[in-house]
Protein backbone atom coordinates (compact mmCIF):
# COMPACT_ATOMS: atom_id res chain seq x y z
CA UNK A 1 0.00 0.00 0.00
CA UNK A 2 1.14 3.49 -0.73
CA UNK A 3 1.33 6.38 1.70
CA UNK A 4 -0.53 8.84 -0.52
CA UNK A 5 -3.25 8.64 -3.10
CA UNK A 6 -1.75 8.53 -6.62
CA UNK A 7 -2.63 11.36 -8.99
CA UNK A 8 -4.06 8.98 -11.64
CA UNK A 9 -5.95 6.67 -9.31
CA UNK A 10 -8.53 4.48 -11.07
CA UNK A 11 -11.84 4.47 -9.27
CA UNK A 12 -15.44 3.63 -10.02
CA UNK A 13 -18.54 4.89 -8.24
CA UNK A 14 -21.49 2.54 -7.85
CA UNK A 15 -24.77 3.20 -6.13
CA UNK A 16 -26.14 0.58 -3.82
CA UNK A 17 -29.66 0.25 -2.48
CA UNK A 18 -29.13 3.12 -0.04
CA UNK A 19 -25.41 3.92 -0.18
CA UNK A 20 -22.80 4.93 -2.70
CA UNK A 21 -19.47 3.13 -3.02
CA UNK A 22 -16.12 3.96 -4.55
CA UNK A 23 -14.31 0.91 -5.90
CA UNK A 24 -10.52 1.18 -6.25
CA UNK A 25 -7.61 -1.17 -6.88
CA UNK A 26 -6.10 -2.23 -3.57
CA UNK A 27 -2.59 -1.07 -4.44
CA UNK A 28 -3.96 2.48 -4.80
CA UNK A 29 -5.40 2.46 -1.29
CA UNK A 30 -3.86 5.04 1.04
CA UNK A 31 -3.02 4.30 4.69
CA UNK A 32 -5.78 6.62 5.85
CA UNK A 33 -8.36 4.69 3.80
CA UNK A 34 -7.50 1.20 5.10
CA UNK A 35 -9.94 1.52 8.00
CA UNK A 36 -12.72 2.61 5.61
CA UNK A 37 -12.69 -0.57 3.48
CA UNK A 38 -16.12 -2.24 3.33
CA UNK A 39 -16.17 -5.99 4.09
CA UNK A 40 -17.13 -8.34 1.25
CA UNK A 41 -20.19 -9.55 3.18
CA UNK A 42 -21.67 -6.02 3.10
CA UNK A 43 -20.98 -5.67 -0.63
CA UNK A 44 -22.52 -9.00 -1.64
CA UNK A 45 -25.97 -7.54 -0.94
CA UNK A 46 -25.32 -4.97 -3.66
CA UNK A 47 -23.89 -7.33 -6.33
CA UNK A 48 -27.26 -8.25 -7.91
CA UNK A 49 -28.24 -4.61 -8.41
CA UNK A 50 -24.86 -3.81 -9.90
CA UNK A 51 -25.10 -6.81 -12.24
CA UNK A 52 -28.48 -5.58 -13.41
CA UNK A 53 -27.64 -1.89 -13.92
CA UNK A 54 -23.83 -1.54 -14.09
CA UNK A 55 -22.35 -4.40 -16.12
CA UNK A 56 -20.14 -2.05 -18.18
CA UNK A 57 -18.33 -0.60 -15.14
CA UNK A 58 -18.08 -4.10 -13.60
CA UNK A 59 -16.33 -5.43 -16.74
CA UNK A 60 -14.01 -2.39 -16.68
CA UNK A 61 -13.15 -2.98 -12.99
CA UNK A 62 -12.43 -6.65 -13.57
CA UNK A 63 -10.33 -5.83 -16.63
CA UNK A 64 -8.24 -3.41 -14.54
CA UNK A 65 -7.09 -6.35 -12.38
CA UNK A 66 -6.69 -8.80 -15.29
CA UNK A 67 -9.97 -10.69 -14.88
CA UNK A 68 -12.28 -10.74 -17.91
CA UNK A 69 -15.40 -12.91 -18.26
CA UNK A 70 -15.14 -15.33 -21.18
CA UNK A 71 -18.79 -16.17 -21.79
CA UNK A 72 -20.89 -14.54 -24.50
CA UNK A 73 -24.19 -15.89 -23.19
CA UNK A 74 -25.78 -13.00 -21.17
CA UNK A 75 -27.11 -15.24 -18.39
CA UNK A 76 -23.83 -17.11 -18.03
CA UNK A 77 -21.88 -13.84 -18.22
CA UNK A 78 -23.88 -12.41 -15.29
CA UNK A 79 -23.03 -15.50 -13.21
CA UNK A 80 -19.38 -15.23 -14.23
CA UNK A 81 -19.27 -11.51 -13.40
CA UNK A 82 -20.67 -12.20 -9.92
CA UNK A 83 -18.19 -15.03 -9.32
CA UNK A 84 -15.21 -12.99 -10.59
CA UNK A 85 -16.31 -9.92 -8.67
CA UNK A 86 -16.52 -11.95 -5.45
CA UNK A 87 -13.11 -13.44 -6.18
CA UNK A 88 -11.35 -10.09 -6.71
CA UNK A 89 -12.88 -8.66 -3.53
CA UNK A 90 -11.96 -11.78 -1.50
CA UNK A 91 -8.39 -11.57 -2.73
CA UNK A 92 -8.49 -7.80 -2.09
CA UNK A 93 -7.34 -6.83 -5.56
CA UNK A 94 -10.31 -4.45 -5.52
CA UNK A 95 -11.65 -2.73 -2.41
CA UNK A 96 -14.75 -0.65 -1.76
CA UNK A 97 -15.10 2.50 0.31
CA UNK A 98 -18.42 4.03 1.34
CA UNK A 99 -18.76 7.56 -0.01
CA UNK A 100 -21.24 10.39 0.32
CA UNK A 101 -23.58 10.53 -2.67
CA UNK A 102 -22.55 13.10 -5.23
CA UNK A 103 -24.94 15.96 -5.68
CA UNK A 104 -25.74 16.82 -9.27
CA UNK A 105 -24.00 19.95 -10.48
CA UNK A 106 -27.14 21.91 -11.27
CA UNK A 107 -26.14 25.23 -9.74
CA UNK A 108 -26.10 27.00 -13.07
CA UNK A 109 -29.60 25.69 -13.88
CA UNK A 110 -31.22 26.75 -10.64
CA UNK A 111 -32.38 30.33 -10.56
CA UNK A 112 -33.97 32.19 -7.68
CA UNK A 113 -37.74 32.36 -7.71
CA UNK A 114 -39.11 35.56 -9.19
CA UNK A 115 -40.45 38.13 -6.79
CA UNK A 116 -44.22 38.35 -6.74
CA UNK A 117 -45.80 41.80 -6.70
CA UNK A 118 -47.80 42.50 -3.53
CA UNK A 119 -51.03 43.09 -5.46
CA UNK A 120 -51.02 39.52 -6.89
CA UNK A 121 -53.17 37.08 -4.94
CA UNK A 122 -51.74 33.61 -4.40
CA UNK A 123 -54.18 30.81 -5.24
CA UNK A 124 -52.84 28.70 -2.36
CA UNK A 125 -53.72 31.49 0.08
CA UNK A 126 -57.20 31.69 -1.36
CA UNK A 127 -57.61 27.96 -0.87
CA UNK A 128 -56.73 28.30 2.83
CA UNK A 129 -59.34 30.97 3.50
CA UNK A 130 -62.80 29.63 4.24
CA UNK A 131 -65.29 30.21 1.47
CA UNK A 132 -67.95 32.77 2.31
CA UNK A 133 -71.18 31.20 3.56
CA UNK A 134 -73.91 31.10 0.92
CA UNK A 135 -76.42 33.82 1.50
CA UNK A 136 -80.01 32.81 2.00
CA UNK A 137 -82.40 33.95 -0.65
CA UNK A 138 -84.34 36.97 0.46
CA UNK A 139 -87.64 36.12 2.14
CA UNK A 140 -90.67 36.69 -0.01
CA UNK A 141 -93.40 38.86 1.24
CA UNK A 142 -95.72 36.26 2.81
CA UNK A 143 -98.98 37.00 4.55
CA UNK A 144 -98.69 34.69 7.55
CA UNK A 145 -102.30 35.12 8.64
CA UNK A 146 -103.58 34.07 5.19
CA UNK A 147 -101.22 31.06 5.12
CA UNK A 148 -102.48 30.00 8.58
CA UNK A 149 -106.12 30.09 7.53
CA UNK A 150 -105.40 28.14 4.33
CA UNK A 151 -103.57 25.33 6.17
CA UNK A 152 -106.25 25.16 8.91
CA UNK A 153 -109.02 24.77 6.27
CA UNK A 154 -107.06 22.03 4.49
CA UNK A 155 -106.55 20.17 7.77
CA UNK A 156 -110.30 20.26 8.55
CA UNK A 157 -111.15 18.91 5.10
CA UNK A 158 -108.44 16.20 5.34
CA UNK A 159 -106.51 17.61 2.40
CA UNK A 160 -102.86 16.44 2.52
CA UNK A 161 -100.18 19.14 2.82
CA UNK A 162 -97.37 17.27 1.05
CA UNK A 163 -96.78 14.74 -1.71
CA UNK A 164 -95.99 11.89 0.72
CA UNK A 165 -99.24 12.36 2.63
CA UNK A 166 -101.18 12.64 -0.68
CA UNK A 167 -99.67 9.31 -1.86
CA UNK A 168 -100.63 7.63 1.42
CA UNK A 169 -104.22 8.91 1.11
CA UNK A 170 -104.43 7.54 -2.45
CA UNK A 171 -102.96 4.19 -1.35
CA UNK A 172 -99.80 4.56 -3.43
CA UNK A 173 -96.74 3.02 -1.78
CA UNK A 174 -93.25 3.37 -3.06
Amino acid sequence: MQNSVPAQRRSWRLRGSSKEYEIIRAFELSEAEVALVIPLEDLQREFDGWLKFSQGPLRDMLGSVGRVPSSTNPLEEARQLKRLFTEVFQSQRLVALRREPRQPALGHLIQPAPTIPSDVVDAAELAKEPAPAPQASPARNVNVAQQDSCLSAAAQDGTPFCEVCDNIKRGITS
